[in-house]
């Protein structure tokens, strides 16, 4: 097969089969192309430099691959991502070492595919906008306004405004699917900035980058997953276009990236009622130096957060659906938006994470956390069903693991050491596990904190856990807790009668621990 190549235009036109369509290769330099390969070649024109240009007809599209010239402008590299404006091709952009000065959004389309070198520095140099955004002007709400989305490489910066103290995202995708950045570094935002935004994105994944750089005191996410609720929560350059719908994100894998240097980590902090973020699998991240969460997740629920280390953060792993100052964050729904019931089962897992040296947060005048892991549900939005197993605790300014309104939470086989307060507290959780955990340290000296402390309870089963050393009590049950289980715990370190402190009077079982005391 043949394809004509027409001359002295800003495009070639490629004839196939009676099939039209028009190519962005100017000034090309043969007249005649064999399949499936049909062109390399260099061309200049006057309004986007050098390029280098391959097209290919692949079975659904035409693949097109166009690399920048060196030290391109935001200009020049935005009209060759328009080139993909009716989603016309499987278009491949490749961006060389060097170092490109961009001075306006740059917008990407379906079928798009941007692969930097990693010497590639894109500094931003606006205040509007992000860096690089998905097109909105077509949008009509749901997963599909942009569609097979690829970020590979690139060291993207904005420290040329960094000091700017105006919030804005390096990366920001709305109503999406199949969004993948990898192997990027973006960095250096100012105040009340995020690095990647997914807002209402579907498959996507962010992986193996390196994120890190934060000039303000706002509390922000370095990667946040947002709801799709309004102009004011998913701020866009392209607010007028978006319809905004309530759309969570849905199948999100977030893996092998190290964070630095940000308020937080991983997470969002505002959510809608009646919609949840779900299948979210945070792995194998490592996470450290941050001033407040690593890892926020607000209403998740199918959520796997596991093998991730976290290192000097002021709490770990935050699983919540209520916080204080709910009124402005926890936000009606609109009025089209189809609301989910509250889930009877969240499915939480929390899995062999390494968590060390939390400290507490000041928060004008207030410590806050301190915590390894911190569930917290409340009276009106249980956080059932939450599985906290294999992580390694060392050292935390307040508790190494602490549930609150969760029921049917299952915390085993945990490695806990030198907390402050108790390695795990269980606060108006029934019906939970607690098991084959090991303690160490536990509790400020000369406090009264220990091993495990339980308060407003019921039916609880704790059992083959191992306590060594303790400032008070290895287990203690409050006057509130009632109908629980205490087998065939160890512990060590205490005095025999500070080992376990539960009113037998309350209904609860306590047999074959060693020592073997009641109180």
């Amino acid at each position: 097969m043949k394809y004509k190549v027409k001359f002295g235009t800003l495009v070639t036109t490629l004839v196939l089969s009676g099939y039209i369509t028009t190519i962005p290769v100017a000034h090309a330099t043969s007249d005649k192309i064999s399949s499936p390969l049909i062109t390399t070649s260099r061309f200049i024109t006057s309004n986007v430099g050098s390029h280098e240009v391959s097209v290919r007809q692949s079975q659904n599209k035409i693949d097109l691959n166009v690399t920048v010239s060196t030290n391109a402008t935001a200009l020049e590299i935005q009209q060759l991502l328009d080139y993909n404006k009716n989603n016309e091709y499987n278009l491949t952009i490749r961006i060389p070492y060097g170092t490109y000065v961009l001075d306006r959004e740059l917008r990407i389309y379906s079928n798009t595919t941007i692969i930097a070198s990693s010497g590639a520095k894109l500094m931003k140099n606006h205040q509007r906008g992000a860096l690089l955004a998905n097109d909105m002007s077509k949008d009509s709400g749901g997963y599909t306004t942009t569609e097979n989305i690829t970020i590979d490489g690139g060291i993207w910066d904005s420290s040329m405004i960094a000091n700017y103290n105006k919030g804005t995202e390096s990366f920001r995708f709305i109503h999406a699917t199949n969004v993948t950045v990898k192997n990027a570094t973006i960095r250096n935002v100012p105040d009340k900035s995020h690095l990647i935004t997914f807002a209402g994105v579907k498959n996507g994944t962010i992986e193996n980058c390196k994120l890190y750089g934060y000039n303000g005191k706002t509390l922000k996410e370095a990667i946040q997953l947002d709801i799709v609720h309004d102009s004011i929560i998913v701020p866009s350059m392209q607010s007028s276009s978006i319809v905004y719908d309530d759309l969570p994100c849905d199948t999100i894998t977030i893996r092998k990236n190290e964070i630095y240097n940000f308020p937080r980590g991983i997470g969002s902090h505002t959510s809608v009622q009646g919609v949840f973020h779900s299948n979210i699998t945070i792995e194998n991240n490592r996470l450290h130096d941050l001033s407040e969460a690593a890892i926020k997740a607000y209403n998740y629920i199918n959520t796997n957060i596991k093998n991730n280390t976290i290192d000097r953060a002021a709490v770990g792993i935050l699983v919540y659906t209520t916080i204080e100052n709910e009124e402005l964050s926890y936000l009606p729904a609109l009025p089209s938006t189809k609301k989910q019931p509250l889930p009877k089962n969240y499915r939480i897992v929390i899995e062999g994470n390494t968590i060390k040296n939390m400290r507490q947060y000041l928060s004008d005048s207030t410590l806050l956390w301190g915590d390894g892991i911190r569930i917290i549900g409340s009276k009106t939005r249980p956080l059932s069903n939450v599985s906290i197993k294999k992580n390694n605790i060392t050292k935390t300014a307040r508790y190494g693991i602490f549930v609150e309104y969760s029921p049917t939470c299952y915390i085993g086989s945990n490695y806990i050491t030198d907390t402050y307060r108790y390695s795990i507290c269980v606060h108006n959780s029934n019906s939970g596990y607690l098991y084959w955990n090991q303690i160490s340290k536990a509790g400020a000296k000369g406090s009264y904190y220990g091993g495990i402390g339980v308060s407003h309870t019921q039916y609880l089963k704790i059992y083959k856990n191992t306590i060594n050393v303790t400032a008070k009590n290895g287990i203690y049950l409050n006057s509130t807790v009632k109908n629980c289980n205490i087998t065939w715990n160890k512990i060590t370190g205490v005095a025999a009668s500070q080992a376990i402190y539960a009113n037998t009077k309350a209904g609860h079982t306590v047999s074959n621990n060693t020592p073997k005391v009641k109180k």
